[in-house]
């Protein structure tokens, strides 16, 4: 199970289920009892003392870079560390330390170990040296392999990093090496493994052994080695299996295809007849959500808002789990009466069958459609939004959030809607949407260095930074904040 699972598995226990019963949580959660897990691990609650024990113990730590508003630490919490021959085989092994680096007490610690991402996972020598760094989270047994690899200077980062900064080059080193990388989303990985691929003949490839490395130089349908493998697609099914070759490839169709009909990327007619007929040359099955995504963002960018409502009544159930997701996204600017009115009927009849969240934000929308009195979101890239602001005598406010990410949806359910809050965000900014993840959002988290989430930006016309606002506070708060932020560049 990989940390998508974890997170999706965690994310429906703290929307459906009752409370999942517990006896040693490390501390409260603010998401309260839903995630609370009968933790088996016996964590040291201090650096200082971790390396204490470390020392006498002759152990290295293991170090639980903890954030609590992250739910994939509470997967991990759930499945991995309430597990009692795991717990065991930590305590034997390692001096288990516990932190939630995501309060400002230990900010420093944060800074100091280059912790931004979660769930985070560090290893650490005597002397807090790392050894090595594991990012995102796996099921058992599967992580408890990856965490052993760090018990060997043949298998652990700092040991095969070493041991290439001497010069060790060899096919075998720099695959472990990558395999290290990797499981810390290095950006160290895309130079080795160029130099690691340079080595292998053509027929090694599609090898088992390669497909991580090769999954990961393959980005997007742009990459030197796509065309490699959607032409021999066979070869890499035979040895790799159809179902990870498929899935991978259909996860990189959908993610651009997504991209559309979400509105986040902007309506290119040619750029949706390349995809499609990209899907069918890499055998994407008639089956794949690719398909129906694809016609979710021709209606979208067409504006045939009336034969959307339609796909979306006749074929919306394609979409599975992503479906609210689209669905809490036609907040359209330029809808008529006729067209509110219908849109509003189907979202108030979808609210009534959605489970979670997602029925009170689909509610929410149709409210704030037929009010027209909260935020007003453009569906623009961020370009396109700062040009829209330079013309218009605005800012550009960016809501920069994550699917997973608990209190995003707190303040887009219960903060953005509000009047208050709409009467101001829309009179001094072009308010924007950002998932962080997905479309131009890494690149943008990337150029304003945002790491952790919410993050209200506000930019200026010209692209730089007004001021930030990080996490999720009442909205009093927000507009208080707001109001600090200088609606002129400062000198």
């Amino acid at each position: 199970m990989t940390i998508k699972s974890l997170f999706l598995a965690c994310a429906t226990a703290l929307g459906c289920l009752a409370p999942l019963s517990a006896s040693a949580q490390v501390e409260p959660s603010m998401y309260g009892d839903k995630v609370k897990a009968d933790i088996k691990v016996n964590y040291v609650r201090s650096l200082d003392e971790a390396l204490t024990r470390a020392k006498a113990e002759k152990k290295p730590i293991f170090f639980n870079c903890y954030a609590d508003w992250a739910i994939p630490c509470h997967g991990m919490d759930i499945y991995v560390f309430s597990n009692q021959a795991f717990a065991d085989y930590l305590h034997k092994n390692f001096v288990p330390f516990y932190m939630d680096v995501s309060k400002r007490q230990n900010a420093a610690i944060a800074k100091r170990y280059n912790i931004h991402r979660f769930a985070h996972f560090l290893v650490l020598d005597t002397e807090g040296n790392v050894i090595q760094r594991i990012i995102g989270g796996k099921q058992l047994p599967d992580f408890q392999k990856d965490l052993a690899l760090s018990l060997s200077p043949k298998t652990s980062l700092a040991g095969l990093s070493a041991a290439y900064q001497k010069g060790k080059r060899d096919k075998k080193t720099l695959r472990n090496y990558l395999y290290a990388l990797n499981l810390a989303d290095d950006s160290t990985f895309n130079q080795v493994a160029q130099e690691y691929w340079a080595q292998l003949s053509e027929k090694e490839y599609a090898k088992e052994d390669n497909w991580f490395i090769l999954s990961r130089l393959v980005t997007n349908r742009q990459a030197p080695l796509y065309h490699y493998l959607v032409d021999h697609r066979d070869a890499f099914i035979k040895n790799i299996g159809e179902n990870k070759v498929n899935s991978f490839l259909e996860r990189m169709f959908y993610s651009e295809a997504a991209a559309y009909a979400s509105g986040t990327t902007p309506y290119d007619a040619d750029a949706l007849l390349d995809l499609s007929l990209g899907a069918r040359k890499a055998g994407i099955a008639d089956t794949s959500g690719v398909y129906p995504t694809l016609k979710l963002a021709e209606l979208r960018g067409t504006k045939q808002y009336e034969a959307l409502v339609d796909f979306m009544e006749k074929e919306g159930d394609k979409f599975q789990s992503s479906r609210a997701s689209y669905e809490l996204t036609f907040d359209f600017p330029d809808l008529n009466a006729q067209q509110i009115k219908r849109l509003c009927t189907y979202l108030r009849q979808r609210s009534t069958v959605e489970t979670g969240s997602g029925a009170k934000q689909l509610s929410f929308l149709a409210d704030r459609l037929e009010k027209n009195d909260g935020i007003l979101f453009d569906h623009l890239s961020l370009k396109e939004a700062l040009a829209k602001a330079k013309e218009s005598g605005k800012q550009v406010f960016v809501d920069c959030f994550t699917e997973w990410c608990g209190p995003c949806k707190i303040l887009a359910r219960d903060v953005f809607p509000r009047p208050e809050v709409g009467k101001v965000f829309n009179a001094r900014f072009v308010n924007l949407k950002l998932d962080m993840e997905k479309g131009e959002g890494p690149e943008v988290a990337k150029r304003y260095s945002i790491s952790a989430y919410p993050t209200l930006l506000v930019l200026n016309p010209d692209g730089t930074v007004a001021g930030k606002v990080v996490g999720s506070l009442p909205m009093e708060k927000i507009l208080e904040e707001m109001e600090k932020i200088p609606t002129t560049p400062q000198q």
